[in-house]
C-alpha cells in the first residue's frame, strides 16, 4: 500500500526531556557538541521511530525532534533570505491569525523568525541541510526497504508571505511583484524536493496554517478592511494554489505529496482559526494537485463533512478526528461513526458506494502533538494512547493489521475493547490474500490429519449407496473453525483444533511452522511433514502417467512414436558457445532503458527478486560495457548480463496475449533480433558462471536463479532444473547460516529467491515426477512469505507485483497439497472411492477460497470472458489447472468401470454426484485450453510445462469423449481446442528462438492426434464405432 496509510499522524511528537535540556544548555551558551545534542538527536529519533512502528504506523516521522518550531530552519538555509530579529510591526497583516497570537502588546515590533528575501532566492544544496539531516536520522533507524514509508513534514511555500503586508515579503527592489517572488520560491522548493527525493524521500506533507485561514471570517474581514491589499482575498488563494502546483510540478510519480490544513496548535494547545471548509473546498480540492488533504475535524470549529463531496476520485483525505490538545481519550465507536459519515459525503460527490469512498479516506489526530518545542498539556502516555486509538480505528474500519494479540497492542495501549476481526470489514489486499492462504493451510492440515486418523472401516461406501462428497451434517468439517488470522503471523499461524472425528489432540500448527522434526526425529504431526507443501516424488498425475491409461489402447499411434521426455531432453545437443573473442553487445541508453523496463514488467514482476538498488547498479555496469571499460569477471557483471538477457527475452515475447492475427514477417524478424541479443548477453553470462559458483551470497544465488530462468525461456527443462537446484542449495545454505554482514535487503532477496525456486521446481516436478528434489519444499513452511522489498519505481506496480507473487506461491502450495492428498504413490486418495469424495469437496472449497481473496486487478470469471489484466489471465489458468486435477478422481473412477476392470465404455448410469464431479473436471480442462493466450509469464517461463499440461488436458478430454454420458457434458467447443493449441504453441516456438524444443514438438503432435481422434468420436456419434480404429491414423 502506498501513502497515505489508513492510520496517519501529522508529524510532530512530544520531545523527550533530555533533548529539551540539551537545547536549553545551547541557549545558555554551550556548543551543540558540549551539550551532547548530536547523539541525543540520533537516539531520540531512533526511540520515537520505534514507538511509531511498535504502534503499527508506517508513515513514520522524526517527531520533528531536530526542530524547535514546526517550520524548522529550511527557509533560513535558502540563498537570499534574511531573518529579522526585531521586525517592525507595520510589515505585518495584524489580522493574520498567528500574527495576532505572536505580536507584542505594543504592536511595534515582532519576535524573531521573521524571514524575508533581501536578494533573489535560490537553492544551495551545500547549505540546505536541515531537511536532509532529518531524513537521514529517520533512515538510520529503519531498514532500507522501509525508507519509502518515511514522511517528512515541510512548511508551506507561502509561509513567509501570507503574514506580511503587500510587497513586504521581500525588500524593495528585489522583486517587481509577488508573481516574480513566487516563481523563485517554486524553483527553490523544486530543488529542495529533488534533493530529498535523490536521498530516498517518497512522502512529503506540507504543513499549511494559511490555507485554513481562508475559512476564517475574521481573516477575510481583516483582508477586506486592509487598504494596502490588491485584489480580492480569493485572488490570493488562487496565487497560493498556483505556487503549490509549481513547487511540486517536477516531483516524480512515485513521490506522494499532501497538504495539512492546520488551524493552529500554539503553545498550550491554542488554535488560531475557525470556520468550515465550505468556502474553499470546491476550488481547493479541484485545483490543488497534491495527492492527499489532511483536514482537522476534531471540534465544531471545522464545520461538518459536507465539503468532502467536492473531493475528486483521484485524491485522498485524512480525517483528523482525534484531538492533540485534550488529554481525554475519544470514544472509538463515535470516531468510527464520524469516519463513516465522512465516507457518505465523499460517496455522494463521486457517485461511488460508501465502501468505495472509504478507500479514499484515512484517519489521524487533527494536528501534531508538539508543534513547538514544549508547553503542551498531554503526557507521553497520553500521546501513545491517542496514536493507539488511531491505529485501532484503522484496524476496525479498513481491516489494517493489528499485531495478533487479544487485545492487540493498539487497543491495549488505548484501553479500548479489541474488536479486530469481529466485523465484516473491507480488508487490505495483501491482508486478504495472506489470511486466505492461512485458512487454506489450516483446512488442509486438518483434512490430512482427519484422513490419517479415520479407520478404514469408518470410510464411506461407494457412490451407488450414497452421494459423493461430504454428507450434510457430517462432523468432519462441521466443527472446523476458521480462526481469524493475520499476515504478520504468517510464520506462526494460530493454534487450531481439528475435527472431533480425528480423535487426537489439537495439533500445534504454530509450533510446527518452526520445528520440522520432533525430538525423536520424526516429522511434526506424525505424517509426512504435512506442514510443508511437498510434491510427492513419482506422483501419478503427470501427462506421461495419463498417457498410460488403458483407455488409449485403442489409439496405439499416441504411444508408438512417443519418446520419454527425459530421453528427448537428455539427448539434445548442448548450447553452442560463441567465439571467446566476441565483443560486448552495444546498446544506446534508450535501448538499455527499454530492455530493463521489459525486465521489470516481465521477469521482475512475476518473480520480484531484484531490488531497485540492484537495477541501478546493473544500469551503471551496462553503461561501462558500452563505454568499453574493461570488466573484471565478477558476480555483479554476471548479474548485469543475465538481467539484460532476460530483458531481451521479455521483449521478444511481449504483446502476444493481445495478438489477434498471425505475426507478420517484420514482427517476427524484430522479435528474432531481440532473442539473438538476449542469447548474446546470456553467452557472456555463461562465461562468468564459474565466478558465481565460487561465491556464497544473495547476488550469486540470484545469478543461478536467473540462469535457470533463461534456460526455461529456451525450453531446456533439465538445465533449468539443474540451476534451480543450484540456486536452491545456496538458498538453504544462506538460510541456515545467515552471513553476519548481510543487510535486510540481502535477507529478503534470499527469501524471495527461495520462493521463486519453490514455485518453479514444483512446476517441473508436476511433469517430471522422478526429478531429484532440492529439499527446499521440505522446509517451506518455516520460511516467511515475501516481505517489504523495493522492486519497482511506482508503488502501485510494486504492490501488484508482490500480490501476484504471493498469489502464485499460495496456488503452488495448494497444487502441491492436491497432488499429495490425491495422487501420492501408495497413499493418494484418488483410487479409494470411499475416501476421495470428501477430500475433493474440501480441496475445491480451498481453491475457491484462494480465488475469493485475489485483488480486483487479478479477478477473473470461470468462463471464457477476457480478464482485466494478463496477470489475472495467468492466475485463471492456474485455477483451472488445479480444479481439473482436484476433480479428476471422479473421471478416473467413471472410466474405470466402477472397479470392474472394464474400459469404462459399458458403465451403467452414474449418479448425479458422479456426473457433476466429472463435469467439473472436464469443464475445467476445456476452459483451461480455450482461455490459453500468449501471456508473457506463460511464454517466457512455462512454454515447456504448458505444452505438456495441454497435451494432458487433451488426453483427458479424449478419454471422456468416448463415454456417451460425458460427451454431452463436454460440448462442441472441444472440436476447436486442438487447432487453438497448435497455433499458440507453434507461434511461441517461433518467437522463443532456436533450436525448437523436441518435448514441445512432441506435445503438439499428441495434441493434434488427440484432436483428430476426438473429431472422429464426435462424428461417429457412438464410442463403439471406434473400436479397433486409431492404429493407422
Amino acid at each position: 500500500m502506498a501513502p497515505p496509510f489508513r492510520a496517519e499522524h501529522m508529524g510532530s511528537l512530544l520531545r523527550p526531556q533530555p533533548l529539551l535540556d540539551a537545547r536549553e544548555a545551547i541557549r545558555e551558551g554551550k556548543t551543540p557538541e558540549d551539550a551532547g545534542l548530536p547523539a541525543l538527536e540520533k537516539q531520540s529519533v531512533a526511540d520515537v521511530v520505534k514507538i511509531q512502528t511498535d504502534l503499527g504506523f508506517r508513515a513514520v516521522t522524526s517527531g520533528e525532534y531536530n526542530r524547535t518550531r514546526f517550520w524548522g530552519k529550511m527557509w533560513d538555509e535558502f540563498e537570499g533570505t534574511v531573518a529579522l530579529q526585531e521586525a517592525d510591526a507595520s510589515m505585518f497583516r495584524l489580522y493574520h491569525p498567528d500574527v495576532v497570537s505572536l505580536i507584542e502588546k505594543e504592536r511595534k515590533v515582532m519576535p524573531g523568525d521573521s524571514v524575508i528575501a533581501d536578494s533573489k532566492l535560490s537553492h544551495n544544496a551545500e547549505k540546505s541541510k536541515s531537511n536532509l539531516h532529518e531524513l537521514q536520522l529517520v533512515q538510520a533507524a529503519l531498514p532500507k526497504e522501509k525508507w519509502a514509508d518515511i514522511k517528512l513534514t515541510m512548511i508551506t511555500p507561502a509561509w513567509f508571505h501570507m503574514r506580511y503586508k503587500q510587497g513586504k515579503a521581500y525588500k524593495e527592489g528585489v522583486y517587481a511583484n509577488d508573481a516574480e517572488y513566487f516563481n523563485d520560491v517554486a524553483k527553490v522548493y523544486q530543488a529542495e524536493l529533488d534533493l530529498l527525493y535523490k536521498a530516498g524521500l517518497r512522502n512529503v506533507q506540507f504543513d499549511d496554517p494559511g490555507l485554513a485561514y481562508f475559512c476564517s471570517q475574521k481573516f477575510r474581514q481583516g483582508w477586506a478592511e486592509d487598504k494596502d491589499n490588491i485584489g480580492e482575498v480569493d485572488d490570493l488563494l488562487d496565487a497560493y494554489i498556483k505556487l503549490y502546483n509549481d513547487s511540486i510540478s517536477k516531483v516524480p510519480a512515485d513521490m506522494h505529496t499532501g497538504v495539512h490544513l492546520c488551524r493552529g496548535n500554539f503553545i498550550g494547545g491554542r488554535h488560531f482559526a475557525e470556520g468550515a471548509y465550505d468556502i474553499i473546498a470546491s476550488k481547493l480540492f479541484r485545483d490543488l494537485k497534491v495527492n492527499t488533504f489532511y483536514l482537522e475535524y476534531d471540534t465544531e470549529r471545522a464545520g461538518g463533512f459536507e465539503p468532502l463531496k467536492y473531493l475528486p476520485k483521484d485524491r485522498n483525505v485524512v480525517v483528523g478526528v482525534i484531538s492533540t490538545k485534550l488529554r481525554e481519550l475519544e470514544d472509538k465507536e463515535e470516531m468510527k461513526k464520524r469516519i463513516y459519515k465522512a465516507a457518505e459525503y465523499v460517496a455522494e460527490g463521486t457517485g461511488q458506494t460508501k465502501e468505495e469512498a472509504l478507500k479514499q479516506i484515512a484517519v489521524s489526530p487533527q494536528c501534531g502533538f508538539s508543534t513547538h518545542e514544549s508547553g503542551y498539556p498531554l503526557s507521553l502516555e497520553d500521546e501513545k494512547k491517542k496514536l493507539a486509538l488511531v491505529r485501532s480505528i484503522a484496524d476496525e474500519i479498513w481491516g489494517e493489521p493489528c499485531d495478533g494479540n487479544n487485545p492487540c497492542t493498539s487497543c491495549a495501549v488505548s484501553e479500548q475493547d479489541c474488536t479486530y476481526g469481529s466485523e465484516a470489514n473491507s480488508r487490505g489486499k495483501s491482508d486478504l490474500i495472506l489470511e486466505g492462504v492461512l485458512r487454506v493451510e489450516k483446512f488442509l492440515h486438518d483434512l490430512n490429519a482427519s484422513v490419517i486418523a479415520s479407520p478404514l472401516s469408518d470410510r464411506r461406501p461407494s457412490f451407488f449407496s450414497q452421494p459423493a462428497g461430504p454428507q450434510s451434517g457430517s462432523p468432519l468439517f462441521e466443527e472446523s473453525p476458521i480462526t481469524e488470522t493475520h499476515p504478520y503471523r504468517t510464520a506462526c499461524p494460530p493454534r487450531t483444533p481439528i475435527s472431533d472425528t480425528a480423535h487426537q489432540p489439537p495439533p500445534d500448527f504454530k509450533h510446527s511452522q518452526h520445528s520440522q522434526h520432533s525430538q525423536n526425529g520424526q516429522q511434526p504431526n506424525g505424517q509426512n511433514g504435512f506442514d510443508n507443501a511437498v510434491l510427492d516424488s513419482m506422483h501419478t498425475s503427470t501427462t506421461e502417467s495419463v498417457l498410460q491409461w488403458p483407455h488409449f489402447d485403442v489409439f496405439p499411434s499416441l504411444r508408438n512414436d512417443y519418446v520419454s521426455i527425459f530421453e528427448l531432453e537428455q539427448s539434445r545437443p548442448p548450447i553452442k558457445m560463441r567465439s571467446s573473442a566476441i565483443m560486448y553487445p552495444f546498446v544506446t541508453d534508450d535501448e538499455m532503458d527499454s530492455i530493463l523496463d521489459a525486465f521489470q514488467h516481465g521477469v521482475n514482476f512475476w518473480y520480484p527478486t531484484m531490488s531497485r538498488h540492484q537495477l541501478e547498479k546493473v544500469r551503471l555496469t551496462v553503461k561501462c560495457f558500452n563505454a568499453g571499460v574493461a570488466e573484471e569477471q565478477s558476480v555483479e557483471g554476471c548479474l548485469a548480463f543475465l538481467t539484460m538477457a532476460l530483458g531481451c527475452a521479455s521483449q521478444a515475447i511481449a504483446g502476444l496475449a493481445s495478438a489477434t492475427a498471425p505475426l507478420s514477417d517484420e514482427d517476427l524478424k524484430h522479435r528474432s533480433q531481440r532473442r539473438d541479443m538476449g542469447d548474446l548477453y546470456f553467452d557472456h553470462a555463461l562465461r562468468r558462471l564459474h565466478v558465481v559458483h565460487m561465491d556464497v551470497g544473495s547476488t550469486a544465488t540470484q545469478c543461478l536463479f536467473f540462469t535457470a530462468m533463461y534456460f526455461a525461456s529456451l525450453r531446456r527443462p533439465l538445465q533449468a532444473w539443474e540451476y534451480i537446484n543450484a540456486a536452491s542449495a545456496k538458498c538453504l545454505l544462506l538460510l541456515s547460516y545467515p552471513p553476519s554482514g548481510d543487510t535486510a535487503e540481502d535477507s529478503e532477496r534470499i527469501r524471495r529467491i527461495f520462493w521463486s525456486c519453490y514455485v518453479l521446481e514444483s512446476d517441473y516436478l508436476a511433469e517430471l515426477s522422478a526429478l531429484p528434489q532440492s529439499g527446499i519444499a521440505r522446509i517451506e513452511s518455516s520460511i516467511p512469505l515475501p516481505g517489504a522489498y523495493s522492486t519497482h519505481r511506482r508503488p502501485r506496480v510494486e504492490e501488484q507485483s508482490s500480490l501476484y507473487f504471493l498469489a502464485c506461491i499460495s496456488m503452488r502450495r495448494l497444487l502441491n497439497r492436491v497432488h499429495q492428498l490425491l495422487y501420492a504413490r501408495g497413499s493418494g486418495a484418488s483410487l479409494d472411492a470411499a475416501r476421495f469424495p470428501y477430500v475433493v469437496a474440501e480441496l475445491n472449497h480451498q481453491l475457491d477460497e484462494w480465488r475469493d481473496v485475489l485483488p480486483s486487478a487479478f479477478s477473473f470469471t470461470v468462463d471464457t470472458r477476457a480478464t482485466q489484466t494478463e496477470a489475472g489471465g495467468f492466475l485463471r489458468q492456474r485455477y483451472l489447472t488445479c480444479r481439473s486435477v482436484i476433480y479428476r478422481p471422479y473421471l478416473m473412477w467413471m472410466l474405470s468401470g466402477s472397479g470392474s476392470g472394464g474400459d469404462g465404455l459399458s458403465v451403467h448410469k452414474p449418479s448425479s454426484d458422479v456426473l457433476n464431479g466429472c463435469r467439473a473436471c472436464l469443464e475445467a480442462c476445456l476452459l483451461h485450453i480455450l482461455n490459453l493466450r500468449g501471456f508473457a509469464h506463460t511464454v517466457l517461463v512455462d512454454t515447456w510445462i504448458c505444452s505438456l499440461s495441454m497435451a494432458g488436458a487433451m488426453l483427458v478430454l479424449l478419454a471422456a469423449s468416448r463415454v456417451p454420458s460425458l460427451r454431452g457434458v463436454i460440448g462442441p467447443d472441444l472440436l476447436t481446442a486442438g487447432a487453438h493449441l497448435k497455433g499458440l504453441l507453434t507461434s511461441w516456438q517461433q518467437v522463443s528462438g532456436g533450436p525448437s524444443s523436441p518435448s514441445v514438438e512432441q506435445s503438439v503432435r499428441v495434441i493434434c492426434e488427440a484432436d483428430e481422434f476426438i473429431g472422429q468420436v464426435f462424428a461417429a456419434g457412438d464410442m463403439l464405432a471406434l473400436y479397433g480404429q486409431g492404429s493407422e491414423s
